[in-house]
């Protein structure tokens, strides 16, 4: 056998194993893809779960509906931490469960917050 003739076997068994290794390779991430897309979120995002600062947050407004009340008001009430209070206010605010204004005499990104009118049905 030539050596040219052995080259192109060899060739194209290395071809034809690479192919195989590519096939394997789809079908393992294809599978992988498929056992992701059936997983059970326990806590999936955008909802208030029992518990949390979100909801500790919301009961205090619906509580007392109509008022306005600063960031440390509400952290003080609550006792969260204040990034749980931040960021359970900035999730109600991005939702419209309450609504904002700027605090008169202070810098304009000291807000006041209140139960927005929809959510305090």
């Amino acid at each position: 056998m030539s050596t040219g003739r052995m080259f192109n076997m060899v060739a194209a068994q290395l071809v034809a194993a690479a192919e195989r290794e590519a096939q394997e390779q789809a079908r393992q991430i294809q599978a992988l893809q498929a056992l992701q897309a059936n997983r059970f979120n326990p806590r999936p995002p955008g909802q208030i779960h029992a518990g949390s600062a979100t909801e500790q947050v919301l009961r205090f407004f619906r509580e007392r509906p109509g008022r306005w009340w600063s960031r440390y008001q509400v952290i003080h009430a609550t006792q969260l931490s204040n990034t749980s209070a931040h960021n359970a206010l900035a999730f109600l605010v991005a939702v419209r469960s309450l609504e904002t204004s700027p605090d008169g005499a202070r810098h304009p990104r000291y807000l006041r917050y209140r139960l927005a009118e929809k959510a305090g049905a």
